[in-house]
């Protein structure tokens, strides 16, 4: 222990900080009078038996070596600052759990993780994403996991379950997270299943951004599954090489206010929007207020009826709006809805600034919409296709404007707007229409 002699008398704590290997164990070191108010220097590797929580007026400083090894079954708290670079500072079964918000940043790193796209880094990441404490004392708390420039292999599913945690690269392609699962799987999932798996409470304010996501093996795979999820944010995402079995780049289970942003996404789906899988209370919203924007979307080019964003049949939609500057490529079907269960009417379809180009099929539509029941008020703008363009089934108060159908037709069949008697009210402004067949229903008198 750090002391100083004068006088013939001794004097505590004469600089702000303490060494944890000058004390038996590091129960000692946190309890002890002496490090109070002081910073606690880890110097060595110490073994924790028993739960420990670091109060707010003790900080710990860990050098390269200095690591905190947990027992199974026992928690390390931490609501003190923690200071360390990016080596292993944590180890052991047990658990790490930070409170109070005096840690900026997490970094899976600290559990072990390396970076280099050769050792497995999914369960470091696992346990940087866990060490927030989920108590009812810490509901304003949040969590940011940040994953610094490297090559981050993972093979199993990583589950974000705790209200707003933030997974936050160093960057598009800086930071890389390869997926090889040796089973269908799905990379990042984000839910709260509480307390049966299937009934699923809202998952509130999380948000992955700023990283590529590129697939190993062709396994079905899918990089982002959102589970009943409340204002979630992705953006500046790529997922590549997303192949395999109907692999899937971005999967929407519920619930609503979810945007996109930035995202370039090549696979077999580039995004699909599906039903809520909750049987809780708040399962019946399925999709409300999904914003997408800047987006540049890639089916796989193999596939027969490749699309760029499909909607699954049932799916309760209301105001989707997809905005700023977008491509679809590669694919049959640039948005796609063939719904054949929705009960109820869906509505607010706004898109706009869509470019589709390479297609696989000049049979395609780059917007194929057919509700079961009735969609209601679509609003299409600056929509460029070099394929088919606008197929509508049940779909009233439809607006095309400034929307360009480039391609001569290859043969019969082929329609620049295909919409028959189920749909009212189709009006067409400032477009122009190459070729191919225009079948729009008489307005309503």
């Amino acid at each position: 222990m750090a002391t100083l002699a004068s006088c013939g008398s001794t004097v505590q704590n004469p600089t702000p900080w303490v060494e944890a290997s000058d004390y038996q164990n590091f129960a000692d070191c946190i309890t002890s009078e002496e490090t109070e108010g002081r910073t606690i220097l880890v110097d060595a590797a110490m073994y924790i038996e028993t739960d420990i929580t670091v109060p707010r007026n003790r900080d710990l400083f860990f050098v390269n070596g200095g690591m905190l090894s947990i027992a199974e079954g026992k928690v390390l708290r931490i609501e003190g600052t923690v200071t360390a670079a990016l080596f292993q500072i944590f180890s052991g079964n047990g658990a790490v759990r930070f409170g109070g918000g005096n840690v900026a940043n997490l970094y899976p790193q600290w559990w072990g993780a390396t970076g280099d796209g050769l050792h497995d880094d999914t369960a470091a990441i696992q346990n940087a994403i866990d060490a927030r404490y989920s108590t009812d004392v810490d509901q304003q708390g949040f969590t940011t996991v940040a994953f610094p420039s490297g090559a981050y292999y993972c093979s199993s599913t990583i589950l974000v379950s705790k209200d707003r945690t933030h997974l936050v690269g160093n960057g598009n392609f800086s930071t890389r997270i390869y997926f090889a699962p040796s089973a269908e799987d799905v990379l990042f999932e984000f839910a709260k299943p509480i307390p049966e798996p299937e009934n699923f409470t809202s998952l509130y304010s999380c948000s992955i951004s700023d990283m590529a996501i590129i697939g190993i093996g062709e396994y079905s795979k899918t990089a982002i599954r959102l589970v009943n999820t409340s204002d979630t944010r992705i953006e500046n995402i790529s997922i590549s090489s997303w192949t395999g079995s109907g692999s899937i780049g971005i999967l929407m289970h519920g619930r609503e206010l979810t945007f996109i942003d930035g995202a370039t996404i090549f696979a077999d789906r580039p995004i699909q929007i599906d039903k809520n899988l909750s049987n809780g209370p708040e399962g019946f919203i399925d999709s409300d207020h999904l914003h997408m924007e800047d987006l540049y979307l890639g089916a796989t080019p193999t596939l027969s009826d490749g699309k760029c964003i499909e909607i699954m049949p049932g799916v309760d939609l209301t105001n989707f709006v997809l905005d700023g500057t977008n491509s679809f490529v590669m694919a049959k079907y640039g948005l796609y809805w063939d719904d054949t269960e929705t009960v109820g009417s869906s509505n607010n379809m706004s898109i706009s600034n869509v470019r589709m180009e390479q297609s696989t099929s000049a049979y395609g539509y780059v917007f194929y919409l057919s509700h079961n029941y009735v969609m209601q008020n679509i609003y299409l703008e600056n929509v460029f296709t070099d394929m088919n363009g606008f197929y509508f089934r049940k779909c009233n108060h439809v607006t095309l404007q400034n929307c360009v159908v480039a391609t001569a037709p290859p043969a019969d069949g082929y329609f620049s707007v295909n919409a028959d008697d189920s749909c009212r009210n189709i009006e067409v402004r400032n477009s122009l229409f190459v070729d191919g067949l225009t079948q729009v229903p008489e307005p309503l008198p």
